[in-house]
């Protein structure tokens, strides 16, 4: 995080900071260890969680690994993704579904949150 933008920091802290509280509910250490190899969270023991932010939004959720092996949570804004972003990410039959669903219901971007489903899988 040393070199990321002011915003990316702030989006960053924050997130971590609804994860303190999430795991606090839980009656855990509100704290996580030092990321992983991709910088990906550590959790507790016997913990399983996600952490979400992108402008204006941030969140965590967690959850007893007795209850739920693992949790996945993402937030995007409702827009439509970079170009060639979707190509990337999906096969020609969620683009079919996709344009589908478009023509049936406009004003959801309907590319970004099938990107959004996938992430937080």
């Amino acid at each position: 995080m040393a070199n990321a933008v002011e915003s990316r920091r702030r989006e960053f802290i924050t997130g971590r900071r609804c994860t303190r509280d999430a795991l606090a509910k839980l009656g855990c250490p509100p704290a996580l260890s030092r990321p992983g190899p991709k910088q990906e969270p550590q959790w507790p023991p016997g913990v399983a969680g996600a952490i979400t932010h992108c402008a204006g939004h941030r969140a965590a959720a967690v959850v007893p690994a007795t209850v739920l092996a693992s949790v996945g949570i993402d937030a995007e804004p409702n827009g439509p993704l970079p170009a060639g972003v979707e190509e990337s990410v999906t096969v020609p039959a969620e683009r079919e579904m996709r344009a589908s669903l478009a023509r049936a219901h406009p004003g959801v971007h309907w590319d970004r949150l099938l990107f959004r489903a996938k992430e937080s899988v």
